[in-house]
């Protein structure tokens, strides 16, 4: 699935971005947590994840693994712009949150209470308490980062089917 997560980053992206060099190890931290720990269940559940967590790294952070923003009450770091609020939570430091296997895992525990948190809402605004960050469901402006984000990512699977690639190195060891 590296393949098509490397496909869909660029479909997103804007050709020549200064983070196309961190493409590749986001991408496979991707691959390597969708199918560790889906988000959802049922055989698509690793493109499902990979494909929303394409689309939530392309709104917050461009691709940009370094990425800090100063949000209310800390900072917002990395891939998926987690806030420093979440390090106790998570178990992890400041700076973990810049590589990107790490952050990818952090997101997928976050998304995955946000699906929860938001089960009885519409599907498409099951990401607003991950947006909000307050762990709120019906905030205007988290239903509207929901819905994009979300959006974005069924959009992505309609307009790029999944296909898989054989890692010959893989096989080999």
């Amino acid at each position: 699935m590296l393949r098509w997560i490397l496909v869909l980053i660029h479909a997103v992206t804007v050709a020549g971005s200064p983070y196309e060099p961190t493409f590749e190890a986001t991408a496979r931290a991707i691959d390597k947590v969708s199918h560790e720990s889906p988000i959802y269940e049922g055989n698509d559940g690793p493109e499902r994840t990979a494909a929303e967590l394409v689309a939530l790294a392309s709104y917050e952070s461009s691709f940009n693994p370094r990425a800090v923003h100063a949000d209310q009450g800390g900072d917002s770091l990395g891939l998926y712009q987690i806030n420093t609020s979440n390090l106790r939570e998570l178990g992890l430091a400041r700076e973990d949150l810049f590589d990107p296997e790490t952050a990818t895992r952090a997101a997928v525990k976050l998304l995955r209470a946000s699906h929860r948190t938001c089960r009885g809402w519409p599907p498409m605004q099951q990401l607003a308490a991950y947006a909000t960050g307050r762990g709120l469901c019906d905030v205007p402006e988290g239903v509207t980062a929901s819905r994009h984000r979300l959006e974005r990512a069924v959009h992505l699977r309609r307009e790029h089917p999944v296909f898989w690639t054989v890692d010959k190195a893989a096989i080999e060891r």
